[in-house]
């Protein structure tokens, strides 16, 4: 087809037609003619998983669900589930979220034939999706990973459990690298963030970190989330 486009466009370009401006409207018909009979082609989007934090459910995504699919993604690609331990913060918990986060890949791979997903995390949701990378071999089944909020190096805020600074668990996930190579890493994260402080504890090394200027919360129906989420799964 585009060979046969590029010929009448060249048939159209290149017949007398008496005179110079005759001659440049042909040209400018025939480029037309081409585009319009040119088959278009749309980028495949990745499947999406979205991984809520400590007590959150499936229902934190509902917003930016909704604006991915009016912005073009197909609602068959995105997909939110809960922990069956959403109120979990023990040692240890993130772990046992790991498992779950694999369940729930292994499923969205075999629903959709994709052979990778995105990833979009918030909060304590981060860790245990990182967990998942680093040491489920997940980094082999994840193209784009975005944390919202995620306290990567802990919170003064937690006085005990997995997100406690110094924890063991903690130190053993933020070993070098701390994201395995290959995998669209981001970071996203607040300054003025109520819950996650130092505000320099979502960052990681070899990641695109984000600053935004909102609540822990909130982050995840901000606009400014929003449209950096949309660009990196884009």
């Amino acid at each position: 087809m585009k060979n046969r486009n590029l010929y009448i466009s060249n048939q159209l370009a290149t017949k007398d037609y008496g005179g110079g401006n005759l001659k440049k409207e042909a040209l400018a018909l025939g480029i037309l003619l081409a585009l319009v009979m040119s088959p278009v082609v749309v980028q495949a989007k990745d499947p999406v998983l979205f991984v809520h934090g400590l007590s959150g459910s499936a229902s934190n995504w509902n917003t930016m669900i909704a604006r991915l699919v009016a912005d073009g993604w197909p609602s068959n690609k995105l997909f939110a589930y809960t922990f069956s331990n959403p109120l979990d913060m023990s040692s240890g918990a993130n772990v046992r979220n790991a498992q779950e986060v694999a369940n729930w890949v292994n499923a969205i791979k075999r629903t959709t034939g994709a052979s990778k997903i995105d990833i979009v995390a918030h909060s304590m949701g981060g860790l245990s999706t990182r967990y998942y990378l680093k040491y489920m071999g997940g980094a082999a089944n994840v193209d784009d990973y975005i944390t919202l909020g995620s306290p990567h190096h802990g919170t003064i805020y937690a006085l005990y459990g997995d997100m406690r600074i110094g924890s063991s668990f903690l130190t053993m996930l933020n070993r070098p690298p701390e994201v395995p190579a290959g995998i669209q890493c981001t970071s996203i994260y607040s300054p003025i963030d109520e819950l996650v402080q130092p505000s320099t504890s979502p960052q990681l090394q070899g990641c695109d970190n984000r600053a935004v200027y909102c609540g822990h919360i909130a982050m995840l129906t901000d606009t400014t989330v929003y449209n950096i989420v949309k660009s990196k799964l884009n």
